[in-house]
């Protein structure tokens, strides 16, 4: 929706480390719980679906962009993540 259109033309690395930084399940207390029948957990699993779908759509292009992108910080970023899951 808003995160796949925008990212067409938003700068790559911030679009990137923006899409990383929310890729963690849905906090309840700051997303209040939908007006429909659905379950926070299958909100939330839409939302993730969402943000990795729009990581793949960035990482398709990569090849095309790798100039304008600064890998170091996203990478930096990712091992970040991943230390924090450890």
């Amino acid at each position: 929706m808003f995160l796949t259109l925008e990212q067409d033309n938003a700068e790559r690395t911030s679009s990137s480390v923006v899409l990383i930084n929310i890729l963690k399940p849905l906090d309840p207390d700051r997303w209040p719980y939908p007006l429909t029948n659905e379950s926070f957990a299958t909100r939330n699993m839409k939302f993730l679906d969402l943000v990795v779908k729009c990581l793949i759509k960035l990482t398709k292009v990569i090849q095309s962009t790798i100039y304008d992108v600064d890998l170091d910080r996203i990478l930096q970023l990712i091992l970040q993540r991943i230390h924090m899951y450890l």
